[in-house]
């Protein structure tokens, strides 16, 4: 969740990091990233099992572009 009102706010904040200038990215950036498989299954009975899949790795991985700068 974005704390502040624009970007510029961000940038002017004093602890602002130029190293995670990629994670100012608009909200809809971020609500398809929470919809990925990964956050969708955290509540299946056999998630270990299920995460160390086929399918959950397919899942980390599609997680992982999204979150590699």
């Amino acid at each position: 969740m974005n704390l502040f009102r624009s970007e510029e706010d961000a940038r002017a904040w004093d602890e602002f990091n130029s190293d995670m200038e990629w994670t100012l990215q608009p909200v809809q950036w971020w609500a398809e990233t929470f919809s990925n498989a990964m956050f969708r299954s955290r509540g299946r009975p056999d998630f270990i099992s299920w995460v160390t899949g086929e399918e959950g790795g397919a899942a980390m991985l599609e997680l992982r572009g999204r979150l590699t700068p």
